[in-house]
């Protein structure tokens, strides 16, 4: 084997290297549903569950989301027009919009904070106006109003809400 042939084999043990290294580093598995996948600057995809592939000389993981439904329960405690303390305890399903990934990632750093603080303004707006027998007939409209309210406002941060209904209220 002269110098030459042993350059050039050098050279290809070397890209074949690199190539094995850019292949290792770049698979990446996804065990849940759906998981997005963030550069420094941009969205780039949404990785699906099994096997993804990513460059990593060109690419990095900013950051996750997860796009599976998830559940908010929360307890809202308010007092009533007559003077009685209820109790309403809320569930609240939301996911986020897989075409809005970037608004969610971005815009909204904590998307239970914000729906709590909403729902807590939404019920405190209705329940201190009614008597106690009015809030128990008015369950439903109040889940709607908060279904229909949070709609509005977590769409603009890539969030769709698929339900938000009270439990049940308890009088104290």
């Amino acid at each position: 084997m002269d110098p030459s042939q042993a350059v050039l084999w050098f050279f290809f043990v070397i890209f074949a290297l690199f190539v094995l290294g850019t292949i290792l580093a770049g698979s990446f598995r996804c065990g849940r549903p759906r998981l997005a996948w963030c550069s420094a600057w941009e969205v780039l995809r949404v990785a699906t569950a099994g096997m993804n592939f990513k460059f990593p000389w060109l690419d990095q993981v900013a950051g996750r989301i997860d796009l599976r439904v998830q559940q908010l329960a929360l307890d809202v405690e308010t007092k009533t027009q007559d003077n009685v303390f209820v109790h309403i305890p809320v569930s609240v399903q939301y996911h986020v919009i897989p075409t809005k990934v970037y608004e969610a990632f971005y815009k909204l750093a904590n998307p239970a904070q914000q729906i709590s603080s909403y729902v807590f303004n939404v019920i405190l707006g209705h329940v201190p106006k009614m008597n106690l027998d009015d809030a128990f007939l008015h369950q439903a409209d109040i889940a709607v109003a908060i279904k229909e309210g949070l709609d509005d406002v977590m769409t603009t941060y890539g969030y769709a809400i698929d339900s938000g209904a009270g439990d049940g209220y308890q009088a104290r």
